[in-house]
């Protein structure tokens, strides 16, 4: 479960998220508690980092990359709102309340992930892995409005794009 999306988060409760016993002696900088978050080694990260942090894997799927380009700029991955391209084995997210994916796409160092629901807060996960490449939610920003036709999106710079460029190719992707 989930931890806490606000308020106090001790030690021990991303101690006991991450899977160790509660009350035993652990540290900020254990791997399996940088994990739930996904930080390097000794990298620095504050109790609020974690809030909606999971060690469960709640959602995972297989994505045939789609390829769309719109006024001189291409995207790579999934949109099933105004330009349909791509495609998931599975695109409904249980970790967000069953919400459908309607973007999950990299384009001129946009990355974009973004489900259909109107309550969705900014917890829920942690980071989404597309082939060999994670990214963190706490490194995305939020916006849950419904002039976005009701719709939880994330997004932020990512210098990489995490699809590839061949149109068709397969990513496997999953959420902590």
């Amino acid at each position: 479960m989930p931890l806490q999306s606000s308020g106090q988060i001790s030690l021990n409760d991303l101690h006991v998220e991450a899977g160790g016993t509660t009350g035993t002696q652990c540290s900020m900088n254990d791997s399996d508690i940088r994990g739930l978050i996904g930080k390097a080694s000794g990298a620095q990260s504050s109790f609020s980092n974690f809030h909606g942090a999971s060690a469960v894997s709640n959602w995972s799927s297989t994505m045939t990359v789609g390829k769309v380009t719109v006024f001189k700029t291409t995207a790579y991955g999934l949109q099933s709102a105004a330009f349909t391209f791509g495609s998931l084995t599975d695109n409904t997210v249980d970790n967000l309340g069953g919400a459908q994916v309607s973007y999950l796409q990299w384009g001129n160092n946009l990355f974009v992930f973004g489900v259909k629901s109107t309550t969705q807060g900014n917890s829920g996960w942690t980071s989404i892995t597309i082939g060999s490449q994670t990214i963190n939610r706490t490194s995305l920003s939020f916006n849950n409005t419904t002039s976005l036709n009701n719709w939880a999106v994330w997004q932020g710079t990512i210098s990489t794009n995490p699809f590839g460029t061949t149109s068709g190719a397969t990513r496997s992707i999953s959420m902590t």
